[in-house]
């Protein structure tokens, strides 16, 4: 069994946590990971990776992502959401509609996010959150991440309701801070639903007490079709092999950018990338026999 499901998963539970679910369900015989955590105060879709297809893992987090969030304003958290300590309150002062639409126009595009202190992010090896945890000082630098669209879905009294598609490497709870800052009162992260990756949404996962084996094997989304946004290349094992030892393949004609390199046969799978009419090998996926 190899590829990847959708699932839906619940407020409350880690990313991790579906993976143990998945193993008390179906046995530890499968290797499983997930593409890109989902904090346990959201809900929503959660790619679960399946053997080989946990290779993959690093292609898929680059699909853009939508969410729907509430922000809470009036108050900041040491971790950017609700879960966490308030460290300031202030009033909310009153938003006209317009002035809500350019504050959330202003996060549109190639923006400067800092990441809040509570996340995985690694510094000299360790994870932000756990130096956070021990009282340490933590310093994040920001980083550049793309906001490809806001939508005010609703407000009222200290509540903003958004949709958002947002790139890799894009947090919520950062955006939930930002917006309450530029409003003068602090923001916070009250509620957080992914609804959609690349172009599955919702409404095609799986609900975590669907998870059987039965259920999994049915729903299971082959490797290369998970791929849908790669071009193919189909070749004959001799241009497998030379890409694997390293050579470079010329390949006028196509454009660049990653490719699902296949065997005429469809026993191997490997990624590609190509630069100036030459295809090389990025990684392989899988060689049956």
């Amino acid at each position: 069994m190899r590829g990847i499901i959708l699932v839906n998963k619940e407020v409350g539970l880690s990313s991790y946590d579906l993976i143990r679910i998945v193993k008390n369900r179906i046995g530890n015989n499968y290797k499983i990971g997930h593409a890109g955590t989902l904090d346990p105060i959201a809900n929503g879709v959660v790619i679960l990776l399946f053997n080989e297809a946990t290779k993959i893992s690093k292609f898929l987090m680059d699909y853009k992502k939508e969410y729907l969030g509430v922000i809470k304003l009036g108050i900041q958290t040491d971790t950017d959401d609700i879960t966490g300590k308030v460290i300031e309150k202030k009033k909310v002062p009153r938003l006209k509609k317009e002035e809500i639409l350019e504050i959330l126009k202003s996060f549109v595009g190639r923006i400067e996010q800092t990441p809040p202190i509570y996340s995985a992010i690694k510094i000299n090896g360790e994870p932000s959150y756990l130096k956070a945890r021990k009282k340490e000082e933590v310093i994040l630098k920001k980083r550049f991440v793309d906001c490809y669209q806001i939508e005010l879905v609703d407000y009222f009294r200290n509540v903003i309701l958004i949709k958002a598609v947002v790139g890799k490497g894009f947090y919520l709870r950062a955006l939930a801070r930002d917006i309450g800052f530029k409003i003068g009162c602090g923001g916070t992260l009250a509620g957080l639903k992914r609804i959609k990756i690349g172009k599955w949404q919702i409404e095609d996962c799986l609900k975590i007490w669907e998870l059987s084996e039965e259920n999994i094997k049915k729903k299971l989304i082959p490797i290369k079709d998970a791929l849908y946004q790669f071009k193919e290349y189909y070749c004959d094992r001799k241009v497998i092999n030379d890409l694997k030892n390293g050579k470079e393949i010329f390949s006028p004609g196509s454009e660049d950018g990653y490719y699902k390199i296949i065997s005429k046969d469809e026993k191997v799978l490997l990624i590609g990338e190509k630069k100036n009419n030459y295809l090389k090998l990025v990684r392989v996926i899988y060689e049956d026999n």
